[in-house]
């Protein structure tokens, strides 16, 4: 039977690898080993990916909402793997939270400009198109270079995030329970 580097047999680690990610999808706690995240990450990346790029639904008010809460529920059993992930390094887990951030910012200044171009065309009535243009462009001027800064900031802390996902586990045992790769072998 073929060993892993750990030293477990390939079955072993295998059900390693999927109790760490599947089965505990919705269970933030504890530690993940770097080599069981890693074999993890592609399985669990699919069905957002898929999800965000392919399904198109009707648009209703509340279209975005809904969709980015499917996503978000999509993404769960990634975003606990990589709390539990940067748990195992040491680190806080609710970091595993900022690689999301840019989306979130993109689609909430896109709401707000949204909005307030809403807003200011149902306080002219109607009837003065031209000064509710003027105004909405000058809050998409305003709002614009808060958003790209907004989401540079944010792209930052990701490229942090991921280069604590890349570090050895934390040996012995943590605040966050005992090293995996020590109770399993």
């Amino acid at each position: 039977m073929e060993e892993s580097a750990t030293g477990m047999r390939w079955g072993k680690w295998m059900t390693h690898v999927l109790e760490s990610g599947f089965v505990r999808s919705f269970d933030g706690s504890g530690r993940m080993e770097r080599r069981a995240y890693w074999a993890f990450f592609p399985a669990a990346l699919v069905p957002p990916v898929v999800f965000a790029t392919q399904v198109t639904w009707f648009q209703t008010e509340l279209w975005g909402i809904w969709k980015l809460g499917v996503l978000f529920l999509l993404a769960l059993p990634l975003i606990n793997a990589t709390r539990r992930r940067l748990q195992d390094t040491g680190e806080d887990g609710n970091s595993a939270f900022y690689p999301f951030m840019p989306f979130v910012i993109m689609w909430v200044g896109y709401q707000c400009i949204l909005w307030i171009g809403y807003a200011l065309a149902l306080a002219s009535g109607g009837t003065a198109f031209v000064p509710v243009l003027l105004i909405w462009l000058l809050a998409l001027l305003v709002v614009a270079p808060l958003h790209i800064v907004c989401l540079f900031v944010s792209l930052m802390i990701t490229a942090n995030v991921m280069g604590q996902l890349l570090v050895a586990s934390e040996p012995g045992e943590n605040r966050y329970g005992p090293n995996p790769l020590e109770s399993i072998t």
